[in-house]
């Protein structure tokens, strides 16, 4: 009886350090904007015409499409949501002419991550939060990355958002 007292009582601690609350005072506001993309990114190849200060980024997002399959009879029935999902490779050219001038890296700080550091963690594939509208993503979206997660802020062509990667009801 007592180990299992004693059991509850360093469950209760092991996830209370575990698990990220927000305290009542840190309450985290609802975003209000476009929602960023998740996703992994890597180190990229340079094209055969890249300028020697370019370095390229391989961004792979999900693009997800749905619809609603059936009707709602309330009680009885939901619909299904029909699902697809593609991959959407984008490469970011940065420094170098053809560099979307604004984009940028950033830690979850909301720090810039130099140009080094990013090479060096992208060696292998990390997740990236993709800002497609050129602000740094609120912090609601903050709160459920990992550490290690670079904040990709993509600069906006023209004032709008990378619509084509936003998520989307199927035609």
């Amino acid at each position: 009886m007592l180990t299992g007292i004693l059991r509850a009582v360093a469950m209760t601690v092991v996830l209370g350090f575990a698990v990220r609350t927000t305290g009542a005072d840190e309450k985290v506001a609802f975003p209000q904007r476009v929602p960023p993309m998740f996703g992994t990114a890597i180190n990229g190849q340079p094209t055969a015409d890249s300028d020697a200060s370019e370095w390229v980024v391989t961004v792979t997002v999900p693009r997800a499409r749905w619809k609603v399959v059936g009707e709602v009879i309330p009680k009885e029935k939901w619909p299904e949501l029909s699902v697809s999902v593609e991959k959407a490779t984008l490469t970011l050219k940065m420094g170098g002419p053809s560099q979307l001038s604004e984009s940028q890296f950033l830690n979850l700080e909301g720090n810039e991550i130099s140009r080094k550091e990013v090479t060096e963690r992208l060696k292998k594939e990390t997740p990236v939060l993709i800002a497609v509208d050129g602000r740094v993503p609120e912090p609601y979206y903050l709160e459920l990355l990992r550490p290690e997660t670079i904040v990709v802020v993509l600069s906006p062509r023209e004032g709008t958002p990378r619509a084509d990667l936003l998520p989307a009801a199927k035609p």
